[in-house]
């Protein structure tokens, strides 16, 4: 994630983290929560070797997606010629 490059573990704050997922989230939902998933392992690893106090992750907010429209149901935009 080259929005994180230059951070170290004890860097990344809620704040931090909560911005690149959003970025995340405008172009691939699944891209935002593979990379809340890789985050959250990461940062807990951190946690049980002792760099970090907290999982800052666990304080994320949870994403939803967006609805979809069903495509089988809807007509056709132009006409069939």
């Amino acid at each position: 994630m080259a929005a994180l490059d230059n951070l170290t573990v004890r860097r990344l704050t809620v704040a931090r983290i909560d911005r690149l997922l959003k970025v995340q989230r405008a172009k691939s939902c699944s891209r935002a929560k593979r990379s809340l998933t890789i985050l959250s392992m990461l940062l807990g690893l951190a946690v049980r070797r002792g760099v970090i106090a907290a999982n800052p992750v666990k304080d994320i907010a949870r994403m939803k997606r967006p609805k979809r429209i069903p495509k089988a149901l809807t007509e056709p935009s132009a006409p069939i010629s």
